[in-house]
Formats: structure tokens, C-alpha cells, sequence
């Protein structure tokens, strides 16, 4: 099966015309935040805006409200949502959410509440909806296992759907709550988006080796996906780069075994280097070959693995016999040369006359 491919998005910012999106409080109405409810429109009457183009929310928003904020560049709002107007950001840094992981986190909110905001941004698709860019699992625990019906978050007004998942990323970094399979294919659509592997590497403070390395987790067929994200602590980039290059060689069968033997065995990153090295440098049968070596009054006979060597000398009344015989013998194992061949050989073999072209 085909490697899995980074989400590609650019195509999507010819979509429709530019619609108003979500409008942040005004002054008169600051204070205690005000939940925004969910949109009973279907999602075909919904605006259309440009999909990787920042969101501009601002336009009718007074700079001397309270509630508007900053955070370096990017400005944000607080508001309560309806956790079903939330929707995932395909820039998500982090893939592996388990069902008992959202089952706990869906635990903790009803019994000690929501603690910190959610970041989102306003969707650049549907108006009146809005993007994760950190916070999904809280989201699909509420989503889910009905948690909460809202969940306080921060709107932040100027931040593409790239950059809140490069939000997410290093907040998820600061939490050391993802994988090397979330970091891998998160990198892999940084790099679908026209990003280069210097810029990446920099920024997550990597080096280049270490990030293709990274980048072998969506190389990796579906079969073998399965096996990383049942176990994605055992699959360290090191590891799963070991993995693709078995699968590079000698495609997904083989691949898929030594991910299958690696977890449930729970063997050594060692073990998994032997496995590529005898995958791809086999090594050649080392028996030591057949030696033979007889001698005779009239000659000897050698053989030394798959050659053999007679030098003897014949009778003449048993010539004529002991030629036939070889000749026969060899009759069952020689293999005919073509007459190119036989031509180069018969002068290769003719023997040179003495000084023949130096004699004065």
C-alpha cells in the first residue's frame, strides 16, 4: 500500500468570495464571557472565505475594547463556544489521541472544570465556526463523552490555520505531551506546504539528519502505521527510521514483521540495527571450500571448490581411451562457449613462434 501523504491545502484559497466571520464582543458588551451558540445553518449555506489566508475580525472592532488582547503579533479575544462549532485544523501537531486518553481528560473536566482557555482561531471556511490551534483533546473529550457544553477559549483574530499549528506545536513541545510519530508527520506537512527542511530543522532546533529521519514516519504504509500508533512510545524516529529503510528494501511483508516483532517482544533498538543490516547487507555462505590434492607417478589432480585441475601424462595405448572418457566426462558439465568466444580463445591460445617478428 502507498506511503501515507502529507495534507496539501494550497488549492483550497481560490475557494469563494471573502464573508465576515466571527465578530468579537464590543465594549458594551465586555465583561462575563457570553457563549456563542451553535449554527443550526448546514454547512452549504455557510460564507466561504480563502483558506490560508490569516482572518481579519478586527474590521469592526473598537481598538479601545477591554477584551481585546495581545500576544506578540497576533491579537485574541476570550469567549465561551460551543464545543460543536470546534473543528480540527489539518495542521494538527499531534495524531495519536487514544480513547482512554480522552475518557480521563473527559473525567478530570467534569470533576475540576476547565482550568485553562482553549486556542482557537475563526474557521476561514465557515463562517461562524472556529479552528483548533491548541487544546483538541479537551475539545474531543467534550465532543465525545459530553464533558462540558462550552469551553472558554482565546480567539485569536490574524493567525492562518499554518501558524495555529505551529502554536499547538510548541505548546505541545512545552507540555513534552507528543510523539515522535505527532512531531514526524507534523513535519511532513510543513514540508507539503512549501517549507524547507532548513527552516523546519532550525525552528524545532533539530538537526537536518535528525529531521528526514523524523520524516520517515509518513513514508510508511498504512499496515505499519497501525503497529507505530498502538505503540508510539516504543517508535522513536531512530527506530521507525531503521523500519523504512527495511521497507524501502524489500517492501511492506517484511517491514511489517520486524515492526510487529520489535513491539511485542519489546527488543532493543539494537536488534532492530541488525535486522536492517542483514537486510541490506547480506552476508555471502562462509563454508570453507573443498581442497583436494592427489598426486601421481604421472601427474596430479587438483580441486579447490568448484575448480579442478588434471595435469597427467598418458600412455600411448591408453590415450586414445583415456580421451574419450574425459571427453565424455566433460560432455555432462562443460557448457559451450559462443564462437566469438571460441575465436578470442584460439588466439589467446596459439603459441607464439620464438622471436618470430624480432628475428633479424
Amino acid at each position: 500500500m502507498a506511503a501515507r501523504q502529507p495534507i496539501k491545502l494550497s488549492g483550497l484559497i481560490s475557494k469563494g468570495a471573502i464573508a465576515p466571520l466571527v465578530t468579537p464582543p464590543t465594549s458594551e458588551s465586555a465583561g462575563a464571557p457570553q457563549p456563542i451558540k451553535s449554527d443550526s445553518a448546514p454547512p452549504a449555506q455557510r460564507a466561504h472565505a480563502p483558506f490560508l489566508s490569516p482572518v481579519n475580525a478586527t474590521e469592526n472592532h473598537s481598538n479601545n475594547d477591554a477584551n481585546l488582547r495581545s500576544v506578540g503579533t497576533h491579537k485574541f479575544y476570550e469567549q465561551l463556544i460551543d464545543v460543536s462549532l470546534i473543528d480540527a485544523n489539518p495542521f494538527a501537531p499531534r495524531e495519536i489521541y487514544t480513547s482512554q486518553m480522552l475518557l480521563t481528560r473527559a473525567e478530570e473536566l467534569r470533576t475540576q472544570g476547565q482550568h485553562d482557555p482553549i486556542h482557537v482561531i475563526p474557521h476561514p471556511v465557515d463562517a461562524g465556526r472556529f479552528m483548533i490551534a491548541d487544546g483538541w483533546t479537551r475539545v474531543q473529550s467534550c465532543q465525545l463523552h459530553q464533558a462540558l457544553p462550552s469551553l472558554r477559549a482565546q480567539v485569536y483574530l490574524d493567525m492562518t490555520p499554518l501558524q495555529a499549528g505551529w502554536f499547538g506545536y510548541e505548546s505541545n513541545e512545552g507540555r513534552e505531551a507528543a510523539s515522535d510519530y505527532d512531531r514526524g508527520m507534523f513535519y511532513a506537512k510543513l514540508l507539503a506546504e512549501g517549507e524547507s527542511q532548513t527552516s523546519v530543522a532550525e525552528r524545532v532546533g533539530i538537526s537536518k539528519t535528525a529531521l528526514t529521519m523524523f520524516l520517515s514516519f509518513h513514508k510508511l504504509p498504512d499496515e505499519v502505521h497501525a503497529i507505530i500508533m498502538e505503540n508510539p512510545k516504543k517508535f522513536s524516529y531512530k527506530a521507525t527510521y531503521e523500519i523504512s529503510r527495511i521497507y524501502e528494501k524489500t517492501g511492506v511483508r517484511k517491514a511489517l514483521a520486524v515492526a510487529i516483532k520489535f513491539a511485542a517482544e519489546d527488543l532493543p533498538l539494537k536488534w532492530l540495527l541488525n535486522q536492517t543490516q542483514a537486510v541490506l547487507h547480506p552476508t555471502k555462505s562462509t563454508q570453507p571450500a573443498t581442497q583436494k590434492y592427489l598426486r601421481y607417478a604421472n601427474g596430479v589432480y587438483k580441486q579447490r571448490g568448484d575448480t579442478f585441475e588434471v595435469s597427467m601424462q598418458v600412455a600411448p595405448e591408453k590415450r586414445d581411451l583415456f580421451a574419450s572418457e574425459l571427453e565424455k566426462l566433460l560432455s555432462t558439465i562443460a557448457i559451450d562457449a559462443p564462437p566469438a568466444a571460441e575465436f578470442a580463445d584460439d588466439k589467446q591460445g596459439k603459441e607464439p613462434q620464438a622471436n618470430e617478428e624480432n628475428t633479424p
